[in-house]
């Protein structure tokens, strides 16, 4: 039953944070909407898939006790939107920076130390250069600019 909860919790995550996507995109060209619009249908539809998931369960999911971090899960729900709001304030790639960093140094199961937090970093500036490669470098399409980039 639990693992019901957590699907069907992940899945209107998914879908909120498509949205919300989708809105603070409303304001791009055509031209610079299509990798995001690929990227939130896929959000979407992966969101319903573990909605539907969730409604109809398993056999496996039955039989077993998981237990659900509520916390962890409304954290991540809660850094999404923060997520969200702050690119137009501090920028697309700062603010993702920051998000990929922060989240994966909390959800880590090695502990919140100096160590982990510097492969979280690592992790957040590689998947931020990625972005910024494929955005800026390769595809030429612009990003959301705030105070800092």
């Amino acid at each position: 039953m639990a693992g019901r909860k957590a699907d069907l919790i992940a899945g209107v995550a998914s879908i909120v944070v498509a949205l919300l996507f989708g809105f603070q995109g409303r304001e791009l060209s055509l031209a610079s909407k299509i990798f995001p619009l690929v990227l939130e249908v896929f959000l979407v539809l992966m969101g319903a898939v573990l909605i539907l998931r969730g409604l109809r369960g398993s056999k496996e999911q039955q039989g077993g006790q998981e237990q659900i971090d509520y916390t962890r899960a409304w954290l991540v729900v809660l850094a999404s939107l923060v997520y969200v709001a702050a690119i137009n304030y501090i920028g697309f790639y700062v603010s993702s920076f920051v998000f990929l960093t922060l989240l994966s140094w909390f959800l880590n199961d090695r502990g919140r130390n100096l160590p982990s937090l510097g492969i979280s970093t690592l992790f957040g500036l590689l998947v931020t250069g990625a972005l910024y490669a494929t955005f800026w470098l390769f595809l030429k399409v612009p990003t959301p600019q705030g105070l800092l980039f």
